[in-house]
């Protein structure tokens, strides 16, 4: 009768093993096909200081097209400090944008790191790619 309990004891523990495997695969291949939906803005490129006076230049590539876009410059706490599109509608391919270190009132921002957040609307997908444009700051501002 022992060697029938360690049999099942075997099996149990090969049935575990198996299913374990299975649900590890597929959490993967789940985890993989989300990420590879992150790749719908690539290509991303910032100017990595920014001078007062100066024009940062954001460029990325958008996969899809999508008619209701914000393109917003945020604060290091995510706070969005300037919308350099705000409901646009943008086609699929090459985007270009430029910031001149200002907020939406006009100030200039504080010096620090700001990053790129590209909200697309129409698609329900909020996506922060990685880099930062580091405004170094003082007098001056910039223009426009």
């Amino acid at each position: 009768m022992a060697g029938r309990q360690g049999a099942g004891v075997t099996a149990l523990g090969v049935g575990l093993f198996v299913g374990l495997a299975v649900l590890s695969v597929a959490a993967f291949a789940i985890t993989r096909a989300a990420r590879s939906g992150d790749d719908i803005v690539n290509t991303v490129e910032l100017t990595p200081r920014l001078e007062p006076g100066g024009e940062a230049e954001i460029t990325f590539n958008l996969t899809e097209a999508d008619g209701d876009a914000e393109v917003l410059i945020i604060e290091p706490l995510g706070g969005p400090v300037r919308a350099l599109a705000s409901g646009a509608a943008l086609d699929a391919g090459p985007q270009r944008f430029t910031w001149d270190g200002l907020t939406d009132g006009g100030e200039a921002v504080p010096p620090g790191p700001y990053a790129l957040r590209v909200v697309l609307g129409d698609q329900g997908r909020e996506i922060e790619p990685p880099g930062r444009i580091r405004f170094a700051g003082g007098t001056g501002g910039g223009s426009g």
